[in-house]
């Protein structure tokens, strides 16, 4: 028996190529599934971001893991393999989510977390019994998985191994599809399997994949302790309510920690209270915060939100000052999405403000637009006004100021090297995706 593992595109080229394979991460899903796969099963794995797909292929199951912004593409490669008689499954959390959806462009859709079922599908498909629905749910506590990396370190991904920790957010943002997704859950895999997992990667550069690793505080300090004595390096994303515990900090400084993505979101109060995280700037503000930050050598990368209803033109351009100053490594502008199922989705539909009913599938949908009507401005002006934001904050005048940071941004020569890697080509690869249609483009 053979299966295909597949993880889309969200924007595909017709040449094939979407994304530079140096500018991937490894797809960590793919590799769980290939864990709980039996030995005597061919498991083939696929990246549509920089390969091809041969349809032809003889295979007996693919499976493919689908994203909110993957999904148009991921439906286009399942019919097609629909039309050449093999079998699909569909999981992730977009199915999770939107499932009735999902099974308009497939055969087998799967909801919940794979290493409760997974097995059962497989054996399903072997027996061609493959069940319209499997609905495994959640499990209490994390489930124990294996994760078969050999197929993934063949390609050319970005030198960083992939590594989940914990799954969940204990906070509940109105724009935020993971607590939709997880609910109002946290859990954190068993210390033992983690250093374990460590221990055996070939690269000692990690990106713990969570959404918040310092969910639960304690937790994280017995981690991180943990980690110390392999030398590793690693990244991740956490609230900035990390700064307020100096402990903490310290840990994760000592244990390697090389950078942090952080949704600070709005430097405004009044846009943190209406998206639910206020709880943001309690105790502490940003400032104080980054400041600590930087004092324990530890690049932010900073991820902001445009597009709220309490945005102008003034209060934006000071947002862009804002991150200049506080000289962060990086930044993301992300236009405010509302995903399916999330609250402020359901908010702008019964505002009637939404664009596109099912932007994700919207052919006239493309990368970078305001998907729902703002309340204070066009949406051409808001896209116009990102791009701009990108513009300045990655310009040379920025990169260099930003630079010569000592104490996180250049404080080796790997954070200088890295640091250069991203700023140098932000806005060109922003600019790139701005204006794609999402799926295939003909």
């Amino acid at each position: 028996m053979k299966i295909t593992l597949i993880e889309p595109a969200m924007i595909k080229k017709t040449n094939g190529l979407s994304e530079k394979p140096i500018f991937c991460f490894q797809p960590l899903a793919l590799g769980v599934l290939a864990g709980l796969t039996p030995p005597e099963i061919e498991v083939e794995i696929i990246d549509d971001r920089f390969e091809s797909i041969n349809y032809a292929a003889p295979r007996d199951l693919v499976g493919i893991s689908v994203k909110t912004f993957t999904a148009r593409r991921a439906y286009q490669i399942a019919e097609v393999f629909r039309t050449c008689g093999t079998p699909v499954i569909l999981g992730g959390h977009h199915v999770s989510l939107m499932t009735e959806e999902a099974q308009a462009h497939t055969d087998s859709v799967f909801i919940g977390e794979a290493e409760m079922l997974w097995r059962t599908v497989l054996n399903d498909a072997h027996q061609r019994c493959l069940r319209s629905v499997y609905h495994a749910g959640r499990e209490a506590n994390y489930p124990p998985i294996q994760i078969d990396r050999s197929i993934l370190e063949k390609k050319k991904y970005l030198p960083a191994s992939p590594v989940e920790s914990a799954r969940g957010c204990p906070y509940n943002c109105n724009f935020c599809s993971v607590t939709t997704f997880f609910g109002h859950t946290f859990r954190r895999r068993s210390i033992g399997q983690l250093i374990d997992e460590i221990r055996a990667l070939e690269r000692k550069t990690v990106l713990f994949v969570d959404d918040n690793i310092v969910g639960d505080v304690e937790s994280a300090k017995e981690l991180f302790t943990a980690l110390v004595p392999y030398n590793i390096r690693w990244m991740s994303q956490a609230s900035i309510s990390m700064t307020r515990d100096l402990e903490l900090m310290a840990l994760m400084r000592k244990s390697g920690c090389a950078g942090i993505l952080v949704g600070i979101e709005s430097i405004f109060g009044d846009s943190l209270k209406d998206m639910r995280k206020g709880w943001n700037i309690v105790r502490q503000d940003y400032t104080e915060a980054l400041r600590v930050a930087r004092e324990y050598g530890i690049a932010i990368i900073g991820s902001f939100i445009v597009g709220l209803d309490n945005d102008t033109d003034e209060t934006l351009d000071a947002t862009l000052e804002f991150a200049i100053q506080h000289k962060f490594f990086a930044v993301l502008f992300n236009m405010l999405i509302p995903f399916p199922q999330t609250e402020l989705y359901k908010q702008f539909e019964r505002e009637n403000r939404l664009r596109y009913r099912a932007w994700w599938l919207d052919p006239a949908y493309r990368y970078g637009q305001a998907a729902f009507q703002p309340r204070n401005f066009s949406t051409e002006w808001i896209e116009r006004k990102r791009m701009q934001m990108y513009r300045k904050f990655y310009g040379v005048k920025s990169i260099t100021s930003r630079l010569f940071e000592p104490l996180a941004n250049i404080r080796d020569p790997w954070h200088t090297l890295v640091y250069l890697m991203i700023n140098l080509p932000g806005y060109a690869q922003e600019q790139a995706r701005t204006g794609k249609p999402l799926g295939l483009i003909t």
